[in-house]
């Protein structure tokens, strides 16, 4: 079975054709590992110095990406908002 991983930008909720696929893999675990490395660089690239967890949270609802999985086997499935409310505060405390 092939697991795609689909991305849709937050600016463009509700377009049609917004969402796209951005890889496929042959293993739940590989995409979960693409899908998370998606969030981590989208987060570091809208970090900047003296912001607060919930402000980085706030700006990658904006103007990052939602992604997910299709099937997603996981249990509990994939959460992007669920997983970058976590690295957030990990990348904040980092500093």
């Amino acid at each position: 079975m092939t697991i795609r991983l689909l991305a849709q930008d937050f600016s463009a909720y509700g377009e049609p054709d917004a969402v796209r696929e951005v890889g496929s893999f042959s293993t739940q675990s590989e995409a979960l590992a693409a899908a998370q490395s998606r969030v981590d660089a989208c987060l570091e690239e809208l970090f900047t110095t003296g912001i607060s967890a919930e402000s980085l949270i706030r700006q990658w609802s904006l103007f990052g990406e939602d992604v997910f999985l299709s099937p997603d086997e996981g249990e509990p499935p994939f959460s992007a908002m669920a997983y970058a409310t976590v690295r957030s505060r990990k990348i904040i405390d980092r500093l």
